[in-house]
């Protein structure tokens, strides 16, 4: 199954190749464009849309629902070089019996500023008038279907006129630098949908490894299977490896490589266990002789639902706290989900036990760097089962086991600030999802560049105070 799809995923990766080509040899001149929709929405399983394969083939590449922060973390991930810009935004989407929500300016900020924080540099929505024919019909307009003002798209006309007039920041400014990373396999996201069709648990758990880094202020990367390579992975400094069952004997040595020069490897539970090279679960855990990385063995391991009978109406019944797992980090719980892994540690560092006083996380020296193994999984938990105190724990982890701090901070809870810097300016992008009218921005490794910061869209001026090196607004 998986060598299937890797083979229809490369059949339209060439399909691709001959478009462009056939347009290049048209027209020489303008660029060709080509975007995709990423994770969740359509899998690599279903689609066999590998976006890190199809951005090397085109000039510009962009993405449909690029207002999801993962998709744009993926789409400029995947096309680390190129412009890259929002080609479809789905700010008011809908069908013929779920019409779509009444956006104000809150909602067409979301849709706009937060791509836009990521490094994205171009919007096109979808579409300016309502379809009228299909399943999307009477929807996806940023007119009423007569063509006349919305609430909608005189906001995006204000939002408009604020980045036009900020354009050349916008425009030349250098994407987040970032030094984290998430691994995102394409080869995992099939082997997960050979087990399960329905869970996406692995898409699940890239997702909420990227909402936990972000979370937690940093500028966070998606890296795919393409990119993993000696050379492309010394950019970063900690790297999130989620639900990392699927491996291969290549990928397991060059991140092996990785953390013996001094590199923070996070890993949650099943490292390994199976084998991408001869198809097979691999005889011990982790996988690829990784208990020299992490200096521990899997010591048992079994899930929050248990296999009962295969003739029952249900296979499997659930523990009485559902599939959540507690994890007890220095007498803070936090949350795993639905593996329990615990570990017999060989020189590791225990960071953290199950409820049942067993190993739970690790830190093992190897070489130069440090490599944690949680026998849970973290990001699925912190994305599916809303326990966003699992960002709080990240945070503590990169900050304890690296030198990577978040370049700008924010000191509410639920906010968080970017920054774009350019030779013209900055831009500011603050994300509130608290119940406070405030966001506090300290900045540490960058200092913000003027005097004040101001709003583009009301004019409102902000005083930046400094105090022993640390910039506040």
């Amino acid at each position: 199954m998986v060598d299937w799809r890797l083979f229809m995923t490369d059949t339209i990766t060439e399909e691709c190749r001959m478009r462009i080509a056939a347009v290049k040899e048209l027209d020489r001149t303008h660029p060709a464009m080509v975007h995709t929709v990423t994770i969740p929405f359509f899998p690599q399983a279903t689609c066999g849309s590998d976006d890190y394969a199809l951005a090397e083939q085109c000039d510009i590449f962009g993405n449909s629902v690029g207002s999801e922060p993962l998709s744009a973390a993926i789409t400029l991930s995947a096309a680390p070089d190129k412009m890259v810009i929002n080609s479809e935004i789905h700010a008011v989407g809908g069908s013929t019996y779920a019409r779509p929500k009444l956006n104000n300016l809150e909602d067409m900020k979301r849709h706009l500023f937060l791509p836009l924080s990521l490094g994205i540099k171009g919007f096109v929505f979808w579409q300016y008038r309502p379809e009228r024919l299909g399943l999307e019909s009477p929807a996806w307009g940023l007119t009423d279907l007569e063509g006349n003002m919305t609430p909608w798209l005189e906001a995006a006309i204000r939002i408009n006129n604020a980045l036009q007039a900020n354009s050349s920041v916008i425009l030349n400014a250098a994407r987040p630098n970032a030094k984290v990373a998430v691994l995102n396999s394409q080869r995992a996201q099939l082997f997960d949908f050979c087990v399960d069709q329905k869970s996406m648990m692995y898409i699940k758990s890239v997702k909420g490894a990227h909402a936990m880094l972000r979370a937690g202020g940093y500028a966070v990367d998606i890296v795919g299977d393409r990119q993993v390579t000696e050379e492309y992975l010394k950019q970063y400094q900690v790297i999130y490896d989620p639900f990392p069952y699927y491996k291969d004997a290549r990928t397991c040595q060059i991140l092996k490589d990785w953390v013996a020069a001094g590199g923070t490897l996070i890993a949650e539970s099943c490292f390994g266990g199976y084998s991408d090279d001869d198809g097979l679960h691999t005889m011990a855990q982790p996988g690829f002789d990784f208990s020299q990385v992490f200096q521990a063995k899997e010591a048992q391991v079994t899930t929050a639902s248990s296999f009962q009978n295969a003739y029952d109406k249900e296979w499997a019944t659930e523990n009485s706290d559902g599939n959540l797992l507690n994890i007890d980090f220095s007498g803070k719980i936090y949350k795993g989900y639905y593996f329990y892994q615990s570990m017999a540690p060989q020189g590791a560092e225990v960071l953290a036990a199950f409820r049942d006083g067993s190993p739970a996380a690790v830190c093992g020296q190897y070489g130069q760097g440090q490599a944690i193994w949680i026998g849970s999984l973290l990001a699925y938990a912190y994305e599916a089962a809303g326990c966003k105190e699992n960002a709080q724990l990240c945070a503590q982890l990169i900050s304890s086991h690296s030198s990577v701090r978040p370049e700008i901070d924010t000191l509410e809870a639920d906010t968080l600030c970017s920054a774009l810097t350019a030779p013209e300016g900055q831009l500011l992008v603050a994300d509130n999802l608290s119940e406070g009218d405030t966001v506090t921005i300290q900045a540490y490794g960058t200092r913000l560049a003027g005097q004040k910061i101001v709003n583009i869209l009301t004019g409102q001026e902000i005083s930046v105070q400094e105090t022993q090196g640390v910039q506040t607004a």
